[in-house]
């Protein structure tokens, strides 16, 4: 008999982005579960192109929405021929073909959130406008043809995101975003100091990831500091934090971002999950993070977080809590690791492929 055939679609699949990162520990259950992995991507991390079949993806090189209206009919050339036995996707208007869906973003909750931010200039307006483009696009694929493949959403946020905005899809189940790096597991949370905390901020000036409210909450705290890394930050300066920010731009290996900070703030105005937060936790670094961030609920009963309302006056309290323990609990690295062990998740998501598969004969 021969083996289960998987094929996996994403523009990129390697760690230069969260999803991309995500599809790549999709591959790598598979290929450890013992199933054929084809993958459909313009992009492959190196280390795993002589392990599957991969179908290289054109992707419009401009305009997110013609990227988007383009992606249907791309990847069915490109999966031409192709005998899986299970489609496995992360873009929504690949759902009336696909077997399963990991739900990693919903455009029109974004804009709900207001996520787009008001930046000035004609490439900030141009992006905001697409998003609306892509969100219209987003609404009438869903609302239309629905999800046809088993929708996993990422978080509970993003499950009551998708309930209000498309219903009830016909399968449906929660599979959380792995810890990528377990590895760096720390036995106990690391304390955070009384005085002259470093605060950490991942996900460069992306007006999504909330730096804008972050600032002034870090200004507020006499000799707090605040380090940022992330997409267009290197060289970022801010004359309300003058030399207490630090900016160490885009980077694939974090350690010295991590070994620098005492908390993460992530206070996005959208976030599915939150694969940073969760890293920071398993790091023993604890959290301040909106309620608009997937992993809150998680992160928070775990000990490991505290909701953050945005507003300077209580991000003191909240830096004044963490200092004295009274949010954060002892073991909780070790609580996250365990439920968020990529192990554990890969055997559910093999099983969601086994019972896609079986439901095709």
């Amino acid at each position: 008999m021969s083996a289960p055939h998987v094929a996996i679609v994403h523009n990129n699949v390697d760690r230069n982005s969260a999803i991309g990162t995500l599809a790549l520990w999709a591959v790598q259950v598979g290929l450890e579960a013992g199933w054929r992995v084809t993958v459909v991507a313009r992009d492959l991390d190196p280390d795993l192109r002589a392990e599957v079949d991969w179908r290289r993806l054109y992707v419009p090189p401009r305009l997110h929405a013609v990227q988007w209206a383009a992606a249907e009919p791309t990847v069915r050339r490109a999966l031409a021929g192709s005998t899986h036995d299970v489609l496995h996707v992360y873009q929504p208007q690949l759902t009336g073909f696909a077997d399963t869906w990991h739900v990693s973003y919903l455009s029109r909750s974004a804009l709900d959130h207001d996520a787009l931010g008001d930046e000035p200039g004609p490439r900030a307006r141009l992006g905001r406008a697409q998003a609306r483009i892509v969100a219209r696009l987003e609404d009438a694929y869903l609302r239309r043809t629905g999800s046809g493949a088993q929708v996993l959403w990422c978080s509970e946020f993003i499950r009551e995101e998708y309930l209000r905005l498309y219903g009830a899809p016909a399968r449906g189940a929660i599979l959380y975003d792995p810890a990528m790096d377990v590895d760096a597991l720390a036995p106990q949370p690391h304390p955070v100091p009384s005085r002259a905390p470093v605060i950490g901020f991942l996900g460069g000036l992306d007006p999504r990831k909330g730096l804008r409210d972050l600032i002034p909450a870090v200004a507020g705290v006499p000799d707090a500091r605040l380090v940022i890394a992330g997409p267009k930050s290197a060289g970022f300066a801010d004359d309300r934090l003058a030399d207490r920010l630090t900016a160490l731009g885009w980077a694939t290996d974090l350690t010295d971002f991590w070994g620098q900070i005492d908390v993460l703030a992530m206070p996005s105005r959208f976030e599915p999950f939150g694969m940073a937060a969760t890293e920071a936790a398993i790091r023993g670094i604890p959290v301040l993070l909106s309620a608009q961030v997937g992993c809150a609920q998680l992160l928070v009963k775990d000990g490991a977080a505290v909701v953050w309302d945005g507003t300077p006056a209580t991000f003191i309290d909240q830096l004044s809590a963490l200092s004295e323990r009274e949010i954060q609990s002892p073991g909780f690295p070790t609580r996250v690791a365990d439920t968020l062990d990529p192990r554990r998740l890969g055997d559910q998501l093999v099983a969601h492929w086994t019972a896609a598969a079986a439901s095709r004969r």
